[in-house]
């Protein structure tokens, strides 16, 4: 019988403060319906673990208002995410690394694709008729993301579909991979609509029963992607849900689901993040959500969730056939360790990157040393970013009263996300909001910065 420790007490929601909203003052560039552009293929890097002398592939997807997306076939990852603002400047709003062999060495999951399950396992194993399966711990003594090994660690077979303009790539996670039963062919879609919509289909299909729960994991500071904590609080965050999962001070599922009502985790109407990070217990969110089922479409979609930045203006919908999204504010990241000007005037030679995984689920971080490091020496810290991962119940293989997570050869696993991006047009302002000009780490067009290292899941969202 599994035990689970006892449950976080949530606080409750925090007092309203005066928002103003003001007409956007500055000539408005429209980021709207805009016509994609054939995807372009691009060798980009090579990973020296690997004996085969394949390059790794990278695809971009571009459209005439500016968005541009990068995708690459080792851990089907996206890797960067440019889009326009308010005043026509465009920016990297998606974390992530400048190498390949980064991202195989470091377990941040940055922009890769997880499976053959996301989120945790407890104990690293589970019950499927009368046999017992024990899958690669990989987080204490649990199994998290797939484990070791995860989606977001192989090579895909990756083909552009000219006909359509879609990028697909296909995976075959052989029996027994990390523990799981059954062969799983997993294909993957993605596509870059008319309509600013980057959509993501992914099917999977089994030959005996089997979990699967397959989701990309994408950090976001609509900002840009190494602007840090200060920028993150002027962003709004709405998630479309009721109900959301309790969990013990572990991180762990209690089986329970509890309604947001009177706590911080109505998300239902946009609240910004200033008034709940440093008040809701843990630090921040690390949670998952429950979709409210009303309102799907025909083909099971629902408005999941919207990321704004309130001086940007830049902002993101998720629309989903998953049943719920995970929210996480990026707690396990680095502490600020210095100053900025220390920051600027460090050398990148002496940046040595000493991360370690804080043990405390959703605790800080600890030690003064730790550096994660990303694209372009750019520097992230706790609270930098955020994750918004449409996937199932976590541990719902052993929750029965959560929806199931078990494919069959005759019920295969399909789902599909979209981000819409856009830009809003007007500027919401509130009594904390930084209302001077200084963009810390901010360039116009593209950031000069690299981050750390996230090992062992220490950067990542769980």
């Amino acid at each position: 019988m599994l035990q689970t420790l006892p449950e976080v007490q949530e606080e409750g929601l925090p007092e309203e403060e005066h928002e103003e909203i003001m007409e956007e003052p500055i000539p408005y560039k429209r980021f709207g319906y805009s016509k994609a552009l054939p995807i372009i293929q691009d060798e980009y890097d090579f990973l020296k673990l690997y004996d085969s002398k394949e390059r790794v592939k990278k695809f971009k997807f571009s459209n005439e208002g500016g968005l541009r997306i990068e995708v690459m076939d080792f851990g089907a990852t996206i890797v960067s995410v440019r889009t326009p603002d308010k005043f026509g400047d465009i920016d990297d709003i998606l974390l992530g690394f400048d190498t390949v062999q980064d991202y195989y060495k470091r377990n941040c999951k940055f922009g890769a694709m997880l499976g053959r399950t996301t989120n945790i396992i407890e104990d690293a194993y589970f019950k499927l008729g009368n046999d017992v399966h024990f899958l690669r711990k990989n987080a204490e003594t649990h199994h998290r993301d797939g484990g070791l090994i995860s989606f977001d660690k192989i090579m895909w077979k990756s083909y552009i579909d000219k006909a359509t303009n879609t990028l697909i790539m296909t995976y075959l996670s052989e029996n027994k991979e990390e523990g799981y039963p059954g062969n799983v062919l997993t294909k993957i879609l993605m596509y870059l609509s008319d309509e600013n919509e980057f959509i993501v289909t992914i099917d999977a299909s089994c030959d005996s029963p089997t979990p699967v729960d397959i989701s990309p994991r994408l950090f976001f500071n609509l900002a840009g992607h190494g602007s840090g904590e200060e920028k993150m609080r002027d962003h709004k965050i709405m998630i479309n849900a009721d109900m959301y999962i309790m969990q013990d001070s572990q991180g762990i599922p209690t089986g329970r689901v509890k309604h947001v009502n009177q706590t911080y985790f109505d998300l239902r109407i946009p609240r910004p993040f200033h008034a709940a990070l440093d008040r809701i217990r843990g630090g921040g969110y690390k949670h998952t959500f429950c979709l409210n089922n009303a309102h799907r479409d025909g083909l099971g979609l629902i408005f999941a969730a919207r990321l704004e930045e309130c001086n940007y203006g830049r902002y993101i919908e998720i629309y989903t056939n998953a049943p719920s999204l995970y929210f996480s504010t990026a707690n396990n990241f680095p502490e600020t360790p210095y100053t900025e000007d220390e920051y600027r005037q460090s050398s990148s030679e002496n940046r040595v990157s000493t991360i370690s995984h804080s043990k405390s689920m959703g605790g800080k971080s600890g030690s003064q040393t730790e550096r994660l490091f990303g694209k372009e020496n750019m520097l992230y810290f706790r609270h930098g970013a955020v994750a918004l991962s449409p996937q199932g119940y976590p541990n719902s293989v052993n929750m029965p009263t959560f929806p199931s997570c078990i494919i069959r050869p005759h019920q295969p696993f399909q789902r599909k996300i979209i981000y819409k991006f856009g830009v809003s047009r007007k500027i919401l302002t509130h009594p904390k909001t930084n209302k001077d000009n200084d963009h810390s780490f901010h360039k116009s067009g593209d950031y000069a910065g690299k981050h750390e290292e996230n090992h062992n899941e220490a950067g990542d969202t769980h």
